[in-house]
């Protein structure tokens, strides 16, 4: 079992859901600038909960005045200026020096965006929460959020989303669209079209379909009033749509829009763009549900998220995307190998872009790789990446959330590669570490739900340990934190709430065992397919209705096993 290590996701980390799907962000209008050295924010502009504060002691104003008609001509050169990056935590720690918000505000915003276009999601995270504080402040709950504010919690949600944190920009996009004023501006329904697509992205990713329906169709609408049907956004917007709707089962509906839609990108970006090649994916991903057109369609996806994986920093969610969708249909299909080539190449990607990444992103693919060598049983491999991340990132895990989360996972993946090698002493230390690590995170819903999976695991050994009562306790906390922030269909809700119904099976509360294993095993093997702990967790349902005594349910059941596992030796279950 992989809990979605590889995202910040909170894209929670939402990791390999099937069939969940895009957390997108606009394609920005300037290119990436050549590669220079990338220093750390330096240490007077130090982060508290996230935020970046402000020194005590500004500069005088004369000084400040200076500094902003420097940085404001600066800022003002294309973006792609020689020593651009290795500028921007010095023109930062300069603009953050200033007292007056009225004055550096606008300036920082600039800077966050500018940061965002040069690969550096980090810097312009900072950025945007600093400019975002004070303006929230200043406007009542009641009111609606402006354009501005709008715009700034775009921008913020964009680099969270470009560093995996995904929980954290949902709730940022929340409050822009907490209260829309339909009579708003044309700036601020550009940037309310804007929220809509990030946020229905999120949601379509975590299976919230009925959530994602409409906010990507409000995207596409504002999108086309506002800016046309053949503005990028727009044609980003449609493919969103389409695949919400292929997300719903509604493949026959959406193939002829769907072929429209990558004519239209072919004929107005061209054949080689990368929205083209999106498109072209959400189109594979309606041909491998339609008869006889699986490996066609799957050669497809294959074939458009390798092309997708150099894309540059301003399409990191859409690259991630696309490969955790191929990744997830490929190990659908118990074609482990295939996937881990798939991530392999992911990896060396990253690598090859080392220095215009955060060392966190670099981190995670090594931790999605690992989660497939788990599903491969290959433990030893797996065990040795994830200590790689713990070591290398948790040296300096103080100095980010984005940095204690990385580690955290690493921790979670560790622990439940120690449970399957039945290292039960060493798994519940690493369990321990994990929830004290992702304890340090200041962002509420990031931590819950990475606590919420390392209690998931504690409950697992509990039940390997034949401790049922204890174990029950730990699984049904889980379950609660999981199905509040992950909804009620997220595979990793269907494997707390299996592994609870087993928790009162052994303890033969066979009536209250019942739908929870039954819907859970619903869940895995709708999401994850016939995998390993999706096989597991039909053995028990198989298993309770044979203590049931009900023999015609549990041979119903025991036809679903695939013929070569009807035998198979089962690893956690007793």
């Amino acid at each position: 079992m992989d809990f979605g290590f590889s995202r910040r996701t909170s894209i929670s980390r939402l990791t390999w859901v099937i069939p969940y799907g895009v957390l997108v962000i606009a394609l920005t209008a300037c290119e990436r600038p050549p590669a220079t050295a990338q220093p750390d924010p330096p240490s007077s502009a130090p982060t508290v909960g996230g935020a970046t504060t402000r020194p005590a002691t500004p500069p005088s104003q004369p000084t400040a005045d200076a500094i902003l008609q420097a940085l404001d001509a600066a800022l003002s050169k294309a973006p792609n200026s020689d020593g651009t990056n290795s500028r921007l935590a010095e023109w930062e720690r300069q603009i953050l020096a200033i007292s007056d918000h009225e004055k550096s505000n606008p300036l920082l915003e600039r800077l966050g965006a500018w940061a965002a276009r040069c690969g550096r999601p980090d810097t312009a995270a900072r950025c945007f929460r600093a400019v975002l504080a004070p303006l929230a402040a200043a406007r009542s709950p009641e009111a609606a959020p402006g354009g501005r504010e709008i715009r700034v919690r775009v921008g913020l949600a964009r680099s969270l989303l470009a560093l995996e944190a995904d929980l954290e920009a949902d709730a940022v996009l929340r409050g822009a669209l907490a209260a829309t004023d339909p009579n708003a501006d044309a700036e601020t329904q550009i940037a309310t079209a804007d929220a809509a697509y990030l946020l229905g992205g999120i949601a379509r990713y975590a299976g919230r379909l009925q959530e994602a329906q409409p906010l990507a169709e409000q995207a596409v609408m504002l999108r086309t009033a506002r800016l046309g049907e053949t503005h990028l956004d727009t044609l980003l917007a449609r493919v969103l749509h389409a695949r919400v709707m292929i997300a719903s089962g509604l493949i026959l509906e959406t193939e002829g829009n769907l072929k429209q839609l990558l004519e239209d990108c072919r004929r107005i970006r061209g054949e080689s763009d990368l929205v083209t090649t999106l498109a072209d994916f959400a189109f594979a991903e309606c041909e491998i549900r339609l008869p006889g057109r699986f490996q066609p369609g799957m050669e497809r996806l294959t074939r458009d998220a390798t092309a997708l994986l150099d894309a540059p920093q301003a399409l990191a969610l859409e690259r991630l995307d696309v490969l955790r969708r191929a990744v997830e249909l490929l190990e659908a299909k118990r074609d482990y190998r295939a996937a881990e080539n798939l991530l392999g190449t992911a990896l060396a990607a990253a690598e090859r872009n080392a220095s215009h990444l955060p060392p966190t992103l670099v981190a995670r693919r090594r931790l999605s790789l690992a989660a497939n060598l788990v599903r491969q049983s290959r433990y030893a491999d797996a065990q040795a990446l994830a200590d790689s991340v713990i070591n290398e990132i948790g040296a300096n895990e103080s100095a980010s959330v984005e940095a204690a989360a990385v580690v955290g996972d690493g921790y979670l993946l560790a622990s439940d590669t120690a449970r399957r090698e039945k290292r039960f002493v060493e798994a519940r230390r690493l369990c321990e570490a994990a929830i004290a690590t992702h304890s340090r995170n200041t962002f509420e819903g990031e931590a819950a739900v990475q606590v919420a999976l390392a209690k998931l695991i504690s409950g697992w050994i509990l039940l390997e340990e034949d401790d049922w009562i204890a174990a029950e306790g730990e699984l049904s906390e889980a379950l609660t934190v999981l199905q509040q922030r992950l909804g009620e269909t997220d595979w990793r809700v269907g494997q707390a709430r299996s592994l609870l119904g087993w928790s009162r099976m052994k303890q033969m509360r066979l009536e209250d065992a019942e739908e929870d294993l039954v819907y859970g095993t619903r869940i895995i093997l709708g999401r994850r397919g016939p995998d390993d702990d999706g096989l597991a967790s039909l053995r028990r349902v198989i298993e309770l209705y044979d203590i049931w005594g009900n023999a015609d349910v549990a041979n119903f059941y025991r036809k679903l096993l695939p013929e070569e596992h009807d035998h198979a030796h089962e690893d956690d279950s007793h």
